[in-house]
């Protein structure tokens, strides 16, 4: 089984700003995925850096304690400078895998590819299939919502259904 980290990243980066005294909602969707991917029996833990304040450093320094073989993090538009940060700082070391998701990566999966290199699978709209389907295995290709860098070109699957029974989503 896999070591998975899925990261909320932080709204700013906090080695350069002082935490505001505010609260943010938890990451839900992403808290959906992380669930999904522990119902297949992997080792989970959800970073929730905004609520804890982390700097992409201190990101980072977690992710590599922790050896994990597999990064998931949320792509929100406004931090997509944070996210590259973190990502450059993450590397994939000893293979490390990085998926990225969210509403940046839905609405702007080509620019999330070409700023963001270090990523091997973006996942476009709902994610908890799509992250059971591709920890069991299952080619990029086969993967709806699913888009990619293979051999110098990027490549979008054709779009997952959006979700019609929300009572079937996992509970987080």
């Amino acid at each position: 089984m896999e070591k998975i980290c899925f990261i909320n990243t932080p709204l700013q980066d906090y080695s350069k700003t002082r935490r505001k005294d505010y609260r943010t909602m938890a990451p839900l969707g992403l808290g959906h995925v992380a669930t999904s991917a522990k119902l297949l029996g992997h080792h989970v833990d959800l970073v929730d850096a905004e609520d804890r304040g982390l700097s992409p450093e201190e990101i980072a320094q977690y992710v590599e304690m922790g050896n994990f073989g597999i990064v998931g993090i949320n792509l929100v538009s406004p931090t997509v400078p944070i996210s590259k940060r973190i990502l450059e700082l993450i590397s994939k070391k000893n293979g490390r895998r990085i998926i990225g998701g969210g509403p940046h990566a839905t609405t702007a999966a080509p620019h999330a590819l070409q700023e963001m290199p270090e990523i091997d699978l973006l996942i476009r709209g709902e994610g908890e299939q799509a992250i059971q389907e591709f920890l069991e295995g299952r080619p990029y290709e086969q993967i709806l919502g699913a888009s990619y860098v293979r051999d110098g070109r990027m490549i979008q699957n054709a779009s997952r259904p959006l979700l019609q029974d929300l009572d079937s989503l996992p509970f987080v």
